[in-house]
């Protein structure tokens, strides 16, 4: 399944910061512990904007962008419904996870040793930039077979 949505960025927009952010986690998961540099400044500003984003496509706040802020909220939706193991059942539980997840973002540049909840928060952002990164590859697949941007939940074949 696609996350590509024709009402703004789809989830291939977002690839390359979900891959570069998925495996910098990994190493700080597996270190247990985040060291200076270990998460790049820039992808962590563009993983903020995307929360950003989906927070406003939430109706959390106004956006400039309001196409490309939906867009990012059905995005992180879905990308959390397929990482988490229970089901996610209201735009509220969507949110406090994106919130999670920027708290986490918002912490990485000071050295330390995991907490238990600092590394659980972690690998559940980990495994949502995974998904995020797989979604993404997904669509750009689909753009180049097909010569364009398909539209939200358009089958592959």
């Amino acid at each position: 399944m696609s996350l590509t949505s024709s009402i703004g960025a789809g989830a291939s927009h977002w690839t390359y910061m979900a891959a570069l952010l998925a495996e910098r986690l990994a190493r700080v998961i597996a270190a247990n512990e985040i060291r200076t540099n270990d998460i790049p400044l820039a992808a962590r500003s563009d993983a903020e904007k995307f929360f950003m984003l989906a927070r406003a496509g939430a109706g959390k706040s106004l956006s400039e962008n309001a196409s490309a802020s939906i867009s990012a909220f059905v995005i992180a939706s879905d990308v959390l419904r397929m990482t988490e193991r229970s089901p996610l059942e209201s735009r509220e539980e969507v949110l406090w996870h994106l919130d999670e997840f920027d708290r986490f973002l918002q912490q990485v540049e000071e050295p330390r040793t995991l907490t238990g909840e600092e590394l659980r928060v972690a690998e559940k952002l980990r495994n949502f930039f995974v998904r995020l990164q797989e979604e993404g590859e997904a669509e750009l697949y689909a753009e180049s077979i097909h010569g364009e941007e398909q539209p939200y939940g358009f089958p592959l074949f």
